[in-house]
């Protein structure tokens, strides 16, 4: 970290006033955000320094054709860290959140996803000499050895770790054919290689922000389209893929016969990503315990169960293997096809905790007795937090509000987890003294906050207290503030 502040003092005359850590990926590189006198920045401590210098030319080559990337501010004498302006906003896959939750990609969200489609053609268009492939790691170029080390990746970091049986001679000639296929395909220029809705930045002062492509090198286009729009864990729905890639061959220039010879080389790109794909998912989230990656394998396996029977049957023991490997909600309760169901709840802790009658023992519970007590008040003894009155007296207290807003945002991120593995059940509960003002009024809150943001799930709300137990449809007001 102490070089990242020399960087900035050396920029800018003075040492950032606040530096923090920011949340890792897959990668081993660590980030943080410095903020000063020179403003706010994002810093890289890499460690790999020949990783860094090609991330430093990258960037400045994907800025001169017109890519909208951070500006490289500063680096170190040992190219081990690196500063770069700093980019506001979030994730692309965070922005979609709420389309993959309510099935619905409307025109903002459209837009967005066609201006990088647009982009990723500029990319793959980038002039002759505009890009030093002296310098990308690990190769410069895509070659039949670059496809082996994928799919050697899943075989060691996936089948392997996950005890999935397979021949051994049977699989490795499948997968040299599979790799000899790949390095036909024509090397069409730079290729990002993990092209992908974590990696894309949503910006508002700096519009679409590529952040993470150390490991491109001049290859062919298609891998990168298919690792946008089968993204295993974005769940593009099919009218969408097929609007995005319309968008894209428009942004190239195709014909109608590039077009379809570009759609022809797909499938297989789709089976080389999806593997791996799986390769990383099974050493980032089953061998590194990085529950983000392992909560991301049943998406993949799914993806490679939608592979058409004619690509996936050239290669024996590979499709042998992919029928073997568990549904995508194996594990996960949801293999019946049954929707998620939520138990919001409230109770007093006088009576004790709730009984789980799901059995799955897990959940939420929250403790709201930090938060004013309306029951300490004559005028609302008799009252419980669904009535009116309490509902307007906990809406004026601000502690109400920052604890649900967290409460909220815990749940939501198990929620969609939840969703994208098939899970049939969850519990969030809520407990204060007497189980009557405070938890009511959270659990209530809790119940119309997940209808809303995720329309396809089942709400059981139960108030203990009150002998209160109802599953919610739209025709039901149960919750607070509908009177």
């Amino acid at each position: 970290m102490e070089k990242l502040k020399q960087l900035y003092a050396a920029a800018f005359g003075s040492e950032p006033t606040e530096v923090s850590q920011l949340p890792g990926a897959g990668s081993n590189r660590r980030y943080f955000r410095l903020s000063g006198a020179g403003g706010c920045l994002a810093g890289t401590l890499g460690c790999d320094a020949a990783e860094n210098r090609a991330f430093i030319s990258l960037a400045g080559a994907l800025s001169k054709i017109g890519v909208s990337v951070p500006e490289v501010v500063a680096v170190s004498d040992d190219s081990m860290a690196y500063l770069q302006t700093w980019a506001d906003g979030t994730s692309l896959y965070d922005y979609l959140g709420r389309c993959r939750h309510s099935g619905v990609y409307d025109d903002e969200a459209m837009e967005v996803l066609r201006s990088v489609m647009r982009d990723l053609a500029v990319i793959h268009s980038a002039p002759d000499g505009s890009i030093d492939y002296s310098v990308t790691v690990p190769v410069a170029e895509f070659s039949e050895d670059v496809v082996m080390w994928d799919l050697n990746h899943f075989k060691y970091c996936f089948l392997k770790v996950t005890g999935t049986g397979f021949d051994e001679a049977a699989l490795e000639r499948d997968l040299r054919a599979l790799a000899a296929q790949m390095a036909v395909a024509p090397g069409d220029g730079f290729m990002y290689r993990d092209f992908q809705s974590r990696n894309i930045m949503v910006s508002p002062s700096l519009g679409r922000v590529y952040i993470d492509f150390q490991g491109g090198y001049r290859g062919p286009a298609a891998y990168d389209v298919v690792a946008f729009l089968w993204q295993s864990r974005a769940r593009y729905p099919e009218a969408v893929r097929e609007v995005l890639l319309k968008v894209y061959c428009e942004a190239r220039g195709f014909d109608d016969a590039g077009t379809s010879a570009f759609r022809a080389r797909l499938p297989l790109f789709r089976l080389l990503r999806t593997l791996q794909t799986l390769g990383t998912y099974g050493l980032r989230g089953l061998v590194e315990r990085k529950q983000m990656f392992a909560d991301s394998i049943p998406s993949a396996i799914e993806q490679l169960r939608s592979l058409p029977q004619e690509v996936t049957g050239r290669f024996p023991e590979l499709s042998r293997i992919i029928s073997s490997l568990p549904d995508a909600a194996s594990g996960s309760g949801g293999s019946n096809g049954e929707p998620l169901t939520v138990t919001v709840g409230s109770f007093s802790y006088k009576r004790g905790f709730p009984a789980d009658p799901s059995g799955n023992g897990g959940g939420f519970v929250f403790d709201c007795r930090a938060v004013h007590n309306p029951g300490r008040y004559d005028r609302f003894k008799s009252l419980t937090g669904r009535d009116r009155e309490v509902v307007e007296f906990l809406e004026r207290e601000p502690e109400a509000s920052a604890f649900i807003g967290h409460a909220e945002a815990l749940v939501d991120a198990s929620v969609g987890r939840y969703v994208e593995r098939g899970f049939t059940s969850l519990s969030v509960w809520f407990g204060c003294t007497g189980g009557q003002h405070r938890s009511v009024y959270f659990a209530e809150l809790m119940a119309r906050h997940l209808k809303e943001a995720y329309p396809m799930i089942v709400i059981r709300l139960i108030h203990r207290e009150q002998a209160i137990d109802c599953c919610f449809n739209e025709s039901q007001k149960v919750f607070a503030g509908d009177f």
